[in-house]
């Protein structure tokens, strides 16, 4: 018979479910299963369960599962960035019993949406299957172990000639709370209008704001300002040592003032003063195809230099398979007629 139990955790083992983050925890968005990203998402009107995998009473791994409603009264839950477990956890068969242990008495729950934080390739048994990628597993992060001088030596040509242009120019950089979101929401709305992708709604980025503002998690806005214009602007997410560029935007009038160049030589410098030890650039493409749709973006960051990361991506753990056979259907149609 198996040692492994599962079982929920409380606000009483908050400490140790963060220490735990912290320890097993991915690179890259680690913040997403810390305790105080799901207190975020509660607020947003979200049911959140976070559950304890163990060993003869040792801690093995954690979950923050994040429950999204389907059609028909089902639901399904999302792991981001995570399970977090110790080596080796996943591969082991006892997890996915314990797994689907979790939903017996949650009928209307279809699956487990998962990412599993690993930076290899991991074989998992049939149960699990490969998805669309909800966060981008492809990602690259900067070293905050240099001096300033040696970072700004460390970038493309291009990159560091566009810092300099955008401080004779006279863009300003402000770092921002929550107050300061109404006045850039609209850089943000015309952002995602013009290179064609979704934002989340309004609320959800003032209730980050609003929400995660404790010493451990804490977000921000920075912001490029000309002339009292805001050009770029970030929200920004502050976890333990890492910070990461959650969101941007720039504005579709003085590009060439190269206003998101010095933004982010400005976090970055802020970062590294304040005793951070990565710059997370939060998504690049997986290939070097120019016609990828992260192609531009991802050729602005690499200009910054770092290291690439890759994580295996994201998978599906199915609890109920006739039903999640009909909502993959579902979703491949609404993709054919989206397009």
């Amino acid at each position: 018979m198996s040692s492994m139990f599962e079982k929920e955790i409380f606000s009483s083992d908050q400490e140790t479910w963060d220490a735990f983050v912290l320890e097993y925890g991915p690179q890259s968005g680690a913040f997403l299963q810390s305790w105080e990203w799901g207190n975020f998402q509660e607020k947003l009107g979200r049911r959140v369960k976070r559950i304890g995998f163990f060993r003869e009473e040792k801690w093995c791994g954690v979950a923050q599962i994040i429950f999204l409603s389907l059609p028909f009264g089902k639901q399904y839950g999302f792991c981001p960035r995570g399970p977090v477990v110790i080596p080796g956890f996943y591969e082991d068969p006892d997890f996915a019993v314990s797994l689907s242990h979790l939903f017996r008495l949650e009928k209307s729950t279809l699956f487990l949406r998962t990412e599993p934080p690993f930076e290899k390739e991991i074989f998992l048994p049939p149960v699990w299957k490969f998805v669309r990628a909800v966060n981008t597993p492809h990602t690259l992060l900067l070293s905050l172990k240099p001096e300033l001088d040696q970072l700004l030596a460390n970038m493309h040509p291009k990159t560091r000639y566009n810092i300099r242009l955008a401080e004779r120019k006279g863009v300003q950089i402000r770092f921002l709370d929550a107050s300061r979101f109404e006045e850039l929401w609209p850089l943000f709305a015309n952002t995602a209008e013009r290179d064609g992708f979704r934002l989340h709604a309004k609320s959800y980025y003032k209730t980050c704001l609003e929400t995660l503002t404790d010493s451990r998690i804490h977000a921000f806005l920075a912001a490029a300002f000309f002339d009292g214009k805001p050009l770029a602007a970030n929200l920004m997410i502050d976890y333990e040592n890492t910070r990461t560029y959650l969101h941007g935007a720039s504005s579709n009038t003085e590009r060439q003032l190269m206003a998101p160049y010095l933004l982010h030589w400005a976090l970055i410098q802020d970062a590294k003063i304040n005793g951070m030890k990565q710059y997370d650039w939060w998504g690049i493409a997986g290939s070097d195809d120019p016609k990828d749709p992260w192609a531009g973006i991802t050729r602005f960051k690499r200009g910054f230099g770092g290291e690439e990361i890759s994580y295996p991506g994201t998978f599906d753990f199915v609890l109920q398979s006739v039903p999640y056979a009909g909502y993959c259907a579902m979703r491949a149609l609404i993709r054919r007629l989206r397009f």
